[in-house]
């Protein structure tokens, strides 16, 4: 049975000794995908009846979030096995989020295959999806579920995998930038720019397109999509990035001797002075976001100039 937490989220599972956690505001992600599915499910199989059409909608919402827990497993089996262990999954509003303790021994070429590997399994469920469909007898229903969750799939590992913060994709693009030019600032720019015109494009795509082209006015659905994709994009303040060239936003909760030995020289208890001063509390452990509408992670302590001394000339990259 879940066990409930003081702030209300259920702990359906511990995977590794990380727990798997559902948010309450989860509920209103698969609030909006069923309103948003059951017109399309009613009229395409009405005939089967109103019982029928309601388990198809709920069925499809319950492998949506599957997806995108297994998405989030992801990440955290290939963080594991290159050495950075996940402390906890999480199933939001926003979509998911997996959250890691220290690295040993931590690069960039490691931090793009843990971004990938997520984008790549929602891609690996869409070709298993596909396969059933053309291999296996299906009933009508059931059929169509199993349509409808292959082609979220692929939504998933394609929005997901675009090169912009703060979806995986992004930080696949600043790790890669690093490992070839050495350049966090750069990297953390150009993802920073990639991620300003992912929400171009979906606003672009769903909201402006078919008002000044057709002439057709958004519905709630589009609306809301774009509502949460800007909204994570923008808070906390990935936008920094482009400008500044610093990390997207403070971690998700972790004091300086969180980081990797033997960069981080702080005592344990000691938050990062100029975290708290920047961001008016104290800063979160690294994460990743993951999700229909993102896919992200908070990034690395400040440079070694801040109040948070680092005892080598480059800060760990896994942040």
């Amino acid at each position: 049975m879940p066990a409930s937490t003081s702030n209300g989220e259920w702990v359906i599972a511990r995977i590794g000794g990380a727990p798997v956690v559902i948010s309450p505001t989860s509920f209103l992600l698969g609030l909006l995908v069923a309103g948003s599915w059951y017109p399309l499910v009613s009229s395409a199989l009405g005939a089967f009846g109103t019982t029928t059409v309601l388990l198809v909608v709920v069925s499809t919402v319950l492998g949506v979030a599957a997806s995108v827990l297994l998405h989030e497993l992801a990440h955290g089996l290939s963080g594991t096995l290159m050495g950075r262990r996940p402390t906890r999954y999480e199933l939001y509003l926003w979509g998911g989020r997996t959250s890691f303790g220290p690295a040993r021994d931590w690069n960039a070429w490691k931090d793009l295959v843990t971004s990938l590997s997520g984008p790549a399994t929602n891609l690996l469920l869409w070709l298993i999806g596909t396969l059933m469909q053309e291999s296996v007898r299906l009933s009508v229903p059931v059929a169509f579920t199993v349509w409808a969750v292959t082609l979220v799939n692929l939504a998933l590992a394609i929005f997901n995998a675009l090169p912009g913060l703060p979806l995986d994709g992004g930080y696949a693009l600043a790790a890669l930038v690093v490992q070839v030019t050495g350049n966090r600032r750069l990297g953390l720019k150009a993802a920073g720019w990639g991620g300003l015109t992912v929400v171009g494009g979906v606003l672009w795509w769903w909201i402006l397109r078919p008002l000044v082209l057709y002439g057709h006015r958004p519905d709630a659905f589009n609306l809301a999509l774009v509502l949460m994709v800007s909204w994570d994009r923008s808070w906390p303040p990935a936008g920094r990035s482009s400008s500044s060239g610093q990390a997207p936003g403070p971690p998700r909760s972790w004091t300086c001797a969180s980081w990797p030995a033997p960069y981080a020289s702080s005592p344990p208890t000691r938050p990062c002075p100029r975290f708290v001063k920047r961001w008016g509390r104290e800063p979160h452990s690294p994460s990743w976001l993951t999700g229909p509408s993102s896919s992200a992670r908070s990034t690395r302590p400040p440079s070694r100039s801040s109040d948070c001394r680092t005892q080598q000339a480059r800060p760990p990259w896994p942040e």
